[in-house]
């Protein structure tokens, strides 16, 4: 009425099934930028975080709860601080952190 556009406004009834692709499609870039890296398998195990989160995300969505879309709109922080950990996890374990190094 106001003008206001969302992609939850687009997709409507479709939202969850189109957030569960676009999730999908960033956990499997994600983790082929670990595997072309060379992260190795801790990362993929770190992984599993925040493709839960995500997957919990959709399985939780509810488009005609305002205030339950913000929290979880709001949650991708921790999301996003998952990835990071894997990450984190998967360079420690592939011994591509060293101390003093770029």
């Amino acid at each position: 009425m106001v003008g206001v556009r969302s992609t939850a406004r687009l997709f409507g009834e479709r939202t969850r099934q189109f957030l569960a692709v676009c999730y999908a499609v960033a956990v499997l870039l994600f983790g082929l930028a670990g595997w072309e890296s060379g992260l190795g398998w801790w990362f993929f195990v770190a992984l599993v975080l925040p493709a839960g989160l995500l997957a919990w995300q959709v399985a939780t969505l509810d488009i005609h709860d305002p205030g339950r879309c913000l929290r979880l709109f709001r949650a991708n922080r921790e999301v996003g601080l998952a990835f990071a950990l894997a990450l984190l996890v998967g360079a420690m374990r592939a011994g591509t952190m060293q101390a003093g190094g770029p």
